[in-house]
């Protein structure tokens, strides 16, 4: 897929707790969209050559670009994910997990698994008598980033820090909030009184102000770790310097989480079912 038509994307389907679901090469990539989106915010799309849909306008043109810049499939459902680690906070990120259906020309339809997995430390008791389901205990060994990188290894066509360098951009540069993300925002912000750090980052003006449509939300410190992940590859992730900072942060909260957790993870090829 060298070019694509001139379209506006569409984006539809529902709310999903990964970045992208399903991936098809030669077809469409796939995403989700919150409940909150309005009828009227969705919009028709027809693509003769491929397309790309995402829960977030930013994310989408990410894709669409490295399309046009002779990227396939592939190449453009990574960019689109990893610009979804920075434009759906409230889902689409590199400390979570989920699935990439890949259908090869000629092939059979063959999945990736990247879900995340629990550390080694994790029992079948652990949360009886836990009651929030928030903090470092909950938090499951990530796989976003070696998935993608794992999928992009196989079948990229453009090499990896083009297909993460524009998320780099969108986290420095920042993008502007659509009325669906300034909500999802402002809600994740307020639930999050005991976690000073995630309201230092996504709170607007460090958690003392209030989002509306419009504003522009910049994130420099996951710009600087996407950048890493860019130059470095993932093992930047796993057993690199953020890493390190990975488990500094689980070792302050008493997570399980530990070095060994992440180095052992791997993303997984699966059969279609």
């Amino acid at each position: 897929m060298r070019t694509i038509p001139k379209a506006r994307l569409a984006q539809v389907g529902r709310n999903c707790l990964g970045t992208l679901v399903a991936f098809l090469i030669g077809l469409i990539l796939l995403g989700g969209m919150p409940s909150a989106v309005a009828a009227e915010e969705r919009h028709e799309a027809v693509g003769r050559q491929g397309m790309v849909v995402s829960v977030s306008a930013a994310a989408t043109e990410v894709g669409v670009r490295i399309l046009r810049r002779g990227g396939n499939a592939v190449d453009a459902a990574v960019a689109t994910a990893f610009a979804l680690a920075v434009t759906h906070p409230a889902a689409g990120n590199i400390g979570g997990g989920g699935f990439m259906l890949i259908a090869p020309p000629g092939e059979g339809p063959i999945v990736v698994d990247y879900r995340e997995t629990a550390p080694a430390a994790a029992s079948t008791d652990m949360y009886r008598n836990q009651r929030s389901p928030f903090g470092h205990r909950v938090v499951g060994v990530p796989g976003t980033v070696r998935g993608l990188a794992l999928a992009h290894q196989r079948f990229g066509k453009l090499p990896w820090r083009d297909v993460v360098q524009p998320a780099v951009t969108l986290a420095s540069e920042g993008f502007v909030l659509e009325p669906w993300t300034a909500r999802s925002l402002n809600e994740l912000v307020r639930q999050s009184g005991d976690f000073p750090e995630l309201v230092r980052v996504l709170g607007k003006d460090e958690g003392r102000g209030t989002w509306v449509a419009g504003d522009r939300l910049r994130q420099p410190d996951l710009a600087r770790t996407l950048q890493r992940i860019a130059d470095e590859g993932p093992e930047a992730f796993y057993t690199g310097s953020i890493a390190e900072q990975i488990v500094a942060e689980m070792t302050a909260g008493q997570g399980l989480i530990t070095a060994e957790d992440l180095k052992k993870y791997q993303a997984k090829w699966r059969r279609a079912i």
